[in-house]
């Protein structure tokens, strides 16, 4: 997991918010005269439940911070298009009162397609623009979107 953040941009890294054994970044970031706790994740396709359990204490440990600004983000490889994959994230996202913004597919096979790449908003964020862009490799047959939001 890597996240960059501008020289200009005021941040530093909250280990306190990442536990043991999960791919994951979190960052509290200043902007505005406002702080914002970003976290990024990825979560192994075929990991153990347990992951995905961690990934929710780590969640959890953000919205117990002072700070009521959080995105998270990241590849979860979970697919929100199908029911037992939407219901997993769909407990999380209502549990800390999120907001999904990615709503197109970023995974793309021979066969298939599927939205991995979530983008959660706490609802004192606001957010311009969302969507998601071209594949980052030059691939035809299997590519990974990136998504954006403003």
């Amino acid at each position: 997991v890597l996240v960059y953040v501008k020289n200009s941009i005021p941040a530093f890294r909250r280990h306190d918010l990442e536990p043991d054994g999960v791919e994951c970044i979190w960052l509290e970031i200043g902007a505005n005269n406002k702080y914002i706790i970003y976290g990024t994740f990825y979560r192994p396709p075929n990991s153990s439940p347990l992951i995905l359990s961690r990934i929710e204490d780590s969640i959890g440990l953000a919205f117990d911070t002072i700070i009521n600004n959080i995105i998270i983000t990241g590849d979860f490889n979970l697919d929100m298009n199908k029911s037992q994959s939407q219901k997993r994230i769909k407990d999380i996202i209502t549990q800390y009162n999120m907001k999904q913004i990615s709503s197109e597919p970023t995974h793309y096979t021979e066969h298939s397609n599927s939205l991995i790449d979530f983008f959660l908003v706490s609802p004192t964020c606001s957010v311009n623009i969302a969507g998601v862009g071209d594949p980052f490799l030059d691939q035809h047959l299997r590519f990974h979107c990136s998504i954006f939001v403003v």
